[in-house]
């Protein structure tokens, strides 16, 4: 690795030791300076509100009677969206690259009565476990895993999958700036060296982590869907604000003759 390369993984290890609540939603209000119980509280309910929507969008458009007994949360975090969603599966593993991170979500779990977990640290490039599992899931994190190593680990996600099993991931896939907006802000998040000047100019701590946002190729993710077997598959776009565009795959792996079929397709079947 030359002066020029960063290491996104010791990036979030020092976020997750340093600004955890921070590193998940980049709101002033969760730095840590500044956390509140009601801000702290708040942080959670944003994980409470996706998670019924997430719940809700998998049952109407993939499968009736979504009750995983083994899951996966990668990029866990603080356990924002780990905590609710265990509430739907008899088991959840919470990964993520940052011991930080980790032993936030288990202060987090203890201290809301979650009991159905366990954390695990994951490694460069793979999902850190290699359990079968029936639902895999991951929000607002690859965007900040470099794509080359996203897709392995994407495809090792897909592969963890039982058949039948749901996964749920988000991507990043366009950046709407303009190309020198873009070509600045790539030079910025892929340079140790430019990452310091730009904290300084910014009046922040010079070793602060200046995080990357990488857009994936649709077309790459729906191939590596359609190579693991994942056959029944929804779309939902979501909001960033004004720069970037992301997408909610919605995804079923294949099982047996009723493969691909929706859960309307099954009713109907049995009318």
């Amino acid at each position: 690795m030359s002066i020029f390369d960063k290491d996104t993984d010791q990036d979030w290890k020092k976020v997750g030791c340093s600004d955890p609540y921070f590193g998940v939603l980049t709101s002033d209000v969760y730095k840590n300076s500044l956390l509140t119980e009601d801000s702290r509280q708040e942080f959670f309910l944003t994980g409470e509100k996706y998670v019924q929507e997430v719940v809700k969008t998998i049952r109407e458009k993939i499968v009736l009677n979504f009750h995983p007994h083994e899951a996966v949360d990668f990029g866990c975090g603080v356990g924002r969206i780990l905590i609710p969603l265990s509430k739907f599966c008899d088991k959840i593993y919470g990964v993520d690259v940052s011991d930080g991170m980790l032993e936030e979500t288990i202060k987090n779990c203890a201290q809301m009565n979650v009991t159905n977990f366990e954390v695990i640290k994951s490694d460069r490039d793979s999902v850190g476990i290699e359990y079968p599992v029936d639902f895999v899931h991951s929000f607002i994190v690859f965007q900040h895993i470099p794509v080359k190593r996203g897709m392995l680990i994407f495809k090792g996600l897909l592969n963890l999958l039982r058949d039948g099993g749901v996964g749920v991931v988000h991507f990043t896939f366009r950046q709407t700036s303009s190309t020198v907006s873009k070509f600045i802000y790539k030079a910025l998040t892929t340079s140790r060296i430019l990452s310091a000047l730009l904290n300084v100019v910014r009046h922040r701590p010079i070793m602060s982590p200046v995080f990357e946002m990488n857009m994936y190729d649709i077309n790459e993710l729906f191939c590596c869907l359609k190579e693991c077997g994942c056959h029944n598959v929804h779309v939902k776009f979501t909001d960033h604000g004004k720069k970037y565009l992301g997408i909610l795959l919605f995804f079923q792996k294949e099982q047996g003759l009723l493969s691909g079929i929706s859960t309307q397709q099954i009713a109907a079947l049995d009318q």
